[in-house]
């Protein structure tokens, strides 16, 4: 569909998932929510669709399994993308062109909401300034806080929003061209990728583990080319 279509409770909280997943990554708890595959599935259960997402929060959680969110570093924010890619999987065809159309505009989404994160942060050195010095009053720096999180969250609200309309037209499109006749090529694209990923991440991992990644890549390779 060109146009994606949900109940304005559905859609409520969608954009606070959202948000609490853009908070999570760093402003407050980190309780692994902005994690693609729990951002995934919560999003899947909000649209009533958790098993059809599966396959999406899989393939994104590798692909972030090497990504580490600390300090100012620059990465992409895989949390309101995730939301976004999982509400619009579930309501399209849920064929393996449509997963890998998906996949493709998420990780796209990713890094321009992690360029979001970089505007925030110098917006939040501008809001924190009055705050330096001596004689701070311990009430100013509080309410300072709480506004960087707050628009932390409006953020990630935001995000979500804006992703669900301006994905949705594309993903319709790419259904389109993708059809069901060319479905194998998207499974062998999605596979490889996923092999790639786990392997790309095989460095987080010694000894045993670090066999088990490779073992996991090479069974998808074998799958793939039978």
């Amino acid at each position: 569909m060109p146009e994606l279509v949900l109940p304005p409770l559905t859609l409520l909280l969608l954009a606070l998932f959202g948000g609490w997943a853009a908070v999570d990554g760093t402003s407050v708890g980190q309780f692994g929510v902005s994690r693609p595959l729990v951002a995934v599935l919560g999003a899947g259960l909000i649209v009533g669709e958790p098993a059809a997402v599966l396959p999406l929060a899989l393939l994104l959680e590798a692909a972030h399994l090497s990504v580490l969110p600390v300090g100012a570093a620059r990465y992409p924010e895989s949390g309101p993308p995730a939301v976004v890619g999982a509400a619009l999987y579930a309501a399209g065809p849920q064929t393996p062109g449509a997963l890998l159309s998906t996949l493709v505009l998420v990780l796209a989404l990713e890094w321009l909401s992690g360029e979001s994160i970089r505007w925030l942060r110098s917006v939040n050195i501008r809001l924190l300034l009055p705050c330096l010095g001596r004689g701070v009053r311990a009430g100013l720096l509080e309410r300072r806080h709480l506004l960087a999180i707050a628009a932390d969250f409006a953020r990630g609200m935001l995000l979500l929003l804006a992703g669900l309309t301006l994905l949705a037209p594309p993903l319709h499109w790419a259904a389109g061209v993708w059809g069901n006749g060319v479905d194998p090529l998207a499974r062998a694209l999605l596979t490889m990728f996923l092999i790639f990923m786990l392997a790309a991440s095989a460095r987080l991992f010694t000894g045993r583990a670090r066999l088990f990644v490779v073992g996991a890549a090479a069974g998808l390779l074998v799958q793939v080319l039978r």
